[in-house]
């Protein structure tokens, strides 16, 4: 048998017996690619044994009564990006109303990666009076709540950190101030102070396991009723939020 050593030799010289030049290496391709949510929904912390997994909205801020809000959101990366690197991401969320109809205070509207998993869960307020109260956990009710990952069967999962465990440093922002109902905001990963978005995503590529998306929060867990409300992805239509990731791919 031919050592391995001796082999290459060999290959290389039946290669240039072949060709005066060597064979090209391939070229890296590139892309881009959008991503609707896997799972989102939100949390109040007035009401934290209810779900809201299947609400069209979702909101971070303070609700008319004094209950503390985070959005919660991840997108599943597809099998196509696997052994990429990303180079660019955005997160572009649609603002759908403002606490009370009014502007509020300004604020910053920030990410953090999520350190445990949880389930988006059925729950939902379907009437104007219980759009941010959703429905109590029961043997039909089951998702995140502000207590548990997962309130299935009524005996929920804690978080480790109620109002959802996240890890220490932010991700990313994005400045809401003024923003008009209908309009985009878009977390930019190459934004200033915003590289952790990008990390993030590349971390979720490399370790899918380990993907347990963003908590949405308000700079103002304060002010009465200056909650934002976003469109989730069960509202449809060009309002559902969006990843958008640049990759390249060897």
């Amino acid at each position: 048998m031919r050592s391995p050593r001796l082999l290459g030799v060999l290959l290389v010289g039946a290669t240039a017996c072949g060709s005066s030049n060597p064979a090209p290496m391939p070229m890296p391709t590139s892309g881009t690619l959008s991503l609707m949510p896997s799972d989102d929904t939100f949390i109040n912390g007035r009401i934290p044994d209810n779900n809201n997994g299947a609400s069209d909205s979702v909101f971070a801020g303070v609700d008319g009564q004094g209950g503390t809000m985070r959005g919660l959101i991840r997108f599943e990366m597809p099998a196509t990006l696997q052994g990429a690197t990303a180079t660019a991401v955005q997160l572009t969320m649609t603002l759908r109303a403002l606490g009370q109809g009014q502007p509020g205070p300004d604020v910053m509207l920030g990410l953090q990666a999520i350190t445990e998993a949880w389930a988006q869960g059925n729950g939902i307020g379907a009437a104007g009076m219980s759009f941010t109260v959703g429905q109590s956990c029961s043997a039909t009710v089951s998702g995140t709540t502000w207590n548990d990952t997962d309130c299935v069967g009524g005996t929920g999962t804690p978080w480790m950190v109620p109002g959802a465990t996240v890890a220490a440093v932010m991700s990313g922002q994005a400045d809401a101030t003024g923003l008009a109902v209908d309009s985009p905001l878009v977390w930019d990963g190459a934004a200033a102070g915003n590289a952790g978005m990008l990390a993030d995503v590349q971390s979720w590529i490399d370790s899918p396991g380990g993907n347990h998306g963003w908590r949405l929060t308000s700079s103002d867990e304060i002010a009465m009723a200056a909650a934002k409300r976003f469109y989730s992805s069960e509202a449809g239509g060009m309002t559902v939020p969006t990843l958008t990731i640049a990759y390249t791919h060897p």
